[in-house]
């Protein structure tokens, strides 16, 4: 009668164990630097969205008259900005137009450098003559 108590685990038990969890531990290791890049775009698209809106209500607190184009510039180091302004019909379903009737169009754009890649963000408004 040779009856062996198994208190224990084997060895090729416990191997089997090892193996499993390292392949779960290295599935989230691979998914890590994924989730840093998505933060990291998610971070520059709330910022430039700040700043483009900031910049809006800047030009909408001039005078009709006052709200014109603005070339790119430096806003910090990272990101810059443009304004481009033009007249739109209001009864055309808002088409570009040359001459004023009483509507226009701002349209801000945010600049950053991600990677080696320029990326930009737009935010459009309608600016009326009282």
């Amino acid at each position: 009668m040779n009856k062996r108590k198994t208190n224990g685990l084997t060895l090729i038990e416990v191997i089997i164990a090892i193996f499993v969890l390292s392949m779960g531990f290295l599935s989230v290791v691979q998914l890590y630097p994924l989730g840093i890049k998505t933060s990291r775009i998610s971070y520059h698209q709330t910022v430039a969205s700040s700043l483009g809106q900031e910049k809006i209500e800047e030009m909408l607190s001039k005078s009709y008259d006052e709200v014109t184009d603005i070339a790119r510039e430096k806003l910090n180091n990272l990101y810059e900005w443009q304004a481009d302004v033009s007249f739109v019909d209001p009864e055309a379903n808002l088409v570009e137009i040359q001459t004023d009737k009483g509507v226009k169009k701002i349209k801000v754009t945010i600049y950053w450098n991600e990677g080696q890649a320029q990326k930009e963000f737009n935010i459009n408004t309608l600016y009326t003559k009282k």
